[in-house]
């Protein structure tokens, strides 16, 4: 691999943390808890915390909806820094090699 300049090295780290990011906030739906007798809530639900649901329906599945979208937006986090750690050490390790 060539040595990369200053402009490809950003674009690789960039590209890897938005890629992660997408991939940490897929993992974190995936993994979403469920609700007893219901399942695991839609999509919808997840991303709007819970709002689209009517009176009743927030009360009980609220507090699962606002918690299955923490967990998504905290695992798209934790899936970008992870993104940007790989980027800067594929990029340190290439700089090294050359």
């Amino acid at each position: 691999m060539s040595k990369l300049n200053n402009r490809e090295s950003y674009i690789l780290i960039g590209v890897l943390g938005f890629l992660w990011f997408f991939i940490g906030g897929l993992i974190g739906f995936l993994i979403r808890p469920s609700v007893p007798l219901v399942g695991q809530l839609s999509f919808d639900t997840v991303l709007s915390r819970g709002e689209n649901l009517d009176l009743v329906q927030r009360a009980l599945l609220g507090p699962t909806a606002r918690a299955s979208f923490n967990l998504m937006v905290e695992s798209a986090l934790i899936g970008m820094v992870g993104g940007l750690a790989l980027g800067i050490t594929i990029w340190l390790l290439i700089r090294k090699r050359d």
